[in-house]
């Protein structure tokens, strides 16, 4: 044993390096502390932190480490730093594992690797990429650059400059892609809007969906804006109506009139009247 306290090595070639009642045997029980004594005398600060190799490293945390790299710090309860360069574990529990200028500051917090990336809400955590944030609770960012999740429970894949700020929204790769509402998902392409509640898009680009449970597949700037509207691809088609479809084409709109209208290609088709389609009209639910 090497340095600590009321620490316990039960069996032959076991060994504990420092902490407090700690052991280390196949079977047997922890020391019963004297009568009066604790693992955390009052006034302790940094009881039990430890460094391991490296240079310029401070572990001020109660159960604090950093082990090796350059200019890390581990400065609060149970904080671990593992290695890279000027990366900060500042909240209990929270851990930092490689990379660089890296932090953990929320509660239960980690970062992997990567460069710049920040959790800072409770129980978040960001894999590697480069300046990722995440500050809702739960949230993930799993790789990317400059992307965001602040949404509880909110997850951003990967790519570039993408944020998932509704609670549990996700976003899976492309870039300046925003899953803005609860349940809302974008997977991927670029200026992706998903505003309404569990709206998806799927990929394309500058398509927006502001309908609750509203869907978009692809194409290039589709808005689908009634509930349960969807939108297949195409370019610059409209579907504000309850249940309504545009099935490719390009500027084709389906007012809000148009509720259950559907159009099915072609170009510059306005529905007028409820339950129509393009190019059969007036056909009957």
């Amino acid at each position: 044993m090497s340095g600590g306290a009321f620490n316990l090595a039960g069996d032959p070639f076991t060994s504990i390096s420092g902490g407090c009642d700690n052991l280390a045997a196949s079977s047997g029980t922890f020391l019963t502390l004297p009568s009066g004594a604790t693992c955390f005398p009052s006034g302790t600060t940094a009881a039990y932190a430890s460094v391991t190799g490296g240079q310029a490293n401070p572990a001020s945390g109660v159960n604090s480490s950093v082990t090796g790299g350059d200019a890390n710090t581990a400065s609060a309860v149970t904080t671990s730093v593992t290695g890279g360069y000027d990366n900060d574990a500042t909240s209990s529990s929270s851990a930092v594992s490689g990379g660089a200028i890296d932090t953990a500051s929320g509660e239960n917090s980690s970062v992997s690797g990567g460069d710049g990336n920040t959790a800072s809400a409770q129980d978040s955590s960001a894999s590697g990429g480069e300046s990722n944030q995440v500050s809702g609770p739960g949230g993930v960012v799993s790789g990317g650059s400059s992307n965001l999740a602040s949404g509880q429970d909110a997850t951003v894949a990967g790519g570039n400059t993408n944020q998932a700020i509704g609670e549990y929204a996700s976003v899976g790769a492309g870039g300046f892609n925003v899953a803005q509402s609860q349940y809302s998902a974008v997977e991927g392409g670029a200026h992706n809007s998903a505003q309404g509640l569990a709206a998806s898009i799927t990929g394309g680009d500058e398509n927006t969906a502001t309908g609750e449970y509203s869907s978009i597949t692809g194409g290039f700037s589709g808005t689908a804006s009634g509930q349960w509207s969807a939108i297949t691809g195409g370019q610059g088609n409209s579907a504000a109506g309850e249940l309504t479809t545009a099935l490719g084409g390009y500027f084709n709109v389906i007012p809000v009139a148009a509720e259950w209208g559907a159009i099915l290609g072609g170009s510059s088709t306005t529905l007028t009247t409820h339950c129509s389609t393009f190019p059969t009209t007036n056909a009957p639910c």
